[in-house]
């Protein structure tokens, strides 16, 4: 099965999804950012940092994290805020998502096995809670050998709604793809809302999932393996026509990425009905 090339762009860092729903670039001196369909849309120069490690960006500001700080800049390279203390991961949630406490947007950072929220037009803290091991994919929070969660800011202080599955390796609108931690031939489908498996699979000879990418709400790919979400069996495997990488979920349904020196943006030319199991 060949898909359809769409667009394609050269980059010269690593890539990172973004709130805004297109693309960061991480480059030596400044990020990029491209829209959904690889369109460069802005290029903010970096201050002298140490060690930059994740970004993120909402449109109206770029959250980094570097090796001993977190700042966060206009989309013209104006600082607005900088804390002086390092942080694993960092994701904006959309103004009006946490109850009224941070009206202009909520910043979660990962620091150690602790998760704190922030304010993110001041980088004032709001509230911290203890997490094993927090990996964040998305909305959601993956914590090590354990089921993940969707947190919330509340006035007491930060809660965890537990959802079900295991490693969440992508998500796609209200639904995420989990993957388990000890046996990776075991993948599952999930509801955001209530955590509820809408599907379940065990590959009887697994082979280590490089990326995973959710094509839209009928598909997912694993690798270059694509499966049906309503089984997630197998029904297909894609042959690429040029070199690619990784394969990453696109905010566009119907559409995915794969990343790697250049990045490509794929659909599929004629999706497969499961009849036609692989």
């Amino acid at each position: 099965m060949v898909p359809r090339l769409l667009a394609s762009a050269t980059v010269a860092g690593p890539v990172r999804d973004c709130l805004d729903g297109g693309w960061l670039i991480l480059e030596p001196a400044a990020v990029s950012v491209l829209s959904p369909l690889l369109e460069p849309t802005a290029h903010i120069p970096l201050p002298d940092i140490d060690g930059l490690r994740e970004a993120d960006f909402d449109g109206r500001r770029l959250v980094l994290i570097a090796r001993a700080e977190v700042l966060a800049l206009s989309p013209s390279g104006e600082l607005l805020w900088r804390l002086d203390e390092g942080a694993e991961e960092a994701r904006l949630a959309p103004a009006g998502a946490v109850g009224g406490r941070a009206p202009d947007g909520l910043l979660w950072l990962t620091r150690g096995d602790v998760l704190v929220a922030l304010d993110a037009l001041t980088g004032r803290e709001l509230a911290r809670t203890t997490v094993s091991q927090p990996m964040m994919t998305g909305p959601i929070l993956s914590r090590f050998d354990d089921t993940p969660v969707t947190p919330g800011l509340v006035e007491d202080g930060i809660t965890l709604r537990e959802l079900g599955g295991a490693y969440v390796a992508g998500t796609a609108g209200d639904r995420y793809l989990s993957v388990g931690y000890e046996d990776d031939t075991e993948v599952s489908w999930h509801d955001a809302n209530t955590g509820a498996t809408l599907a379940k699979h065990t590959f009887d000879e697994g082979e280590p999932i490089d990326g995973c990418a959710l094509v839209s709400n009928d598909y997912v790919l694993l690798n270059d393996l694509l499966l049906a979400t309503r089984t997630l069996r197998p029904v297909g495997r894609l042959t690429y026509p040029v070199p690619t990488g990784t394969p990453r979920t696109s905010p566009t349904p119907g559409r995915w990425l794969t990343a790697g020196p250049t990045l490509h943006l794929w659909e599929l030319t004629d999706p497969p009905g499961e009849a036609t199991l692989f």
